[in-house]
């Protein structure tokens, strides 16, 4: 006898994945409700339906596999993608990524200057971004998705993902920090260091402020401790 797990949002949710996992579900006694899941940080917000089976699961259904990326079972969507190009196939690796997490998500893409944006709209509550645990994990996702992206190529398109609008929001605060210094840095005659900034605020900064006429920036140090010098701009 073996037991299986589906998560979701709710317990409707979970079944409608054991269902499409080929498990028929047709009473309440067949399956039994784990609610409290706080010891699974990445599912503390979710409930789990558990299912005992003897019978072989067809593991070669979309998205039934949480592994099938890593066994090279892909869905059709993932391989119709990867036939279309880079852009796609890095889109479909990331959301089949998060449909086997058990993570309901949409995605979309944009352009950043010569980067691509890959937009992930997450249903509420599936993703709390405020703790560590999902900080670290944009940026694992972030690096696998341009690892699988390259192909062990060198690779001129540098994927950055926006998890349920938080590069979005960060960008906004970038923008109006951008604004500040740029009134700011001239008024004063002198240079502002900027310290302890994420990588990735650094360079939005180091972006908006590109275009600023009265404005340089430069970057000294190394990973976490690198400084970002904002200076005035000497004029001819």
């Amino acid at each position: 006898m073996e037991i299986k797990e589906f998560f979701g949002a709710s317990v409707e949710e979970a079944l409608e994945k054991a269902r499409r996992a080929g498990f028929v579900v047709e009473r309440d006694d067949q399956y039994r409700v784990v609610d409290n899941l706080a010891a699974r940080p990445l599912k503390s917000e979710q409930v789990a339906v558990l299912l005992e089976t003897t019978q072989p699961i067809d593991n070669t259904k979309e998205y039934s596999n949480r592994e099938g990326v890593a066994r090279g079972r892909l869905s059709d969507t993932e391989k119709q993608a990867r036939e279309k190009g880079e852009r796609d196939w890095a889109m479909a690796y990331c959301q089949g990524i998060l449909e086997r997490m058990g993570l309901s998500t949409r995605m979309h893409d944009s352009d950043l200057d010569e980067q691509v944006l890959l937009h992930v709209d997450c249903e509420e509550g599936e993703m709390d971004l405020k703790r560590g645990i999902w900080r670290e994990f944009r940026g694992a996702l972030q690096h696998l998705v341009n690892r699988s992206a390259s192909r062990g190529r060198e690779n001129e398109q540098r994927y950055i993902l926006d998890l349920c609008g938080t590069l979005s929001r960060r960008m906004r605060k970038m923008e109006q920090l951008a604004e500040y210094l740029g009134k700011k840095v001239p008024e004063l005659g002198k240079s502002l260091n900027i310290l302890l900034m994420d990588s990735q605020d650094r360079r939005l900064l180091h972006v908006k402020l590109a275009d600023n006429e009265g404005v340089k920036t430069t970057a000294a140090g190394s990973k976490r401790y690198r400084i970002l010098t904002t200076s005035p701009s000497r004029k001819e």
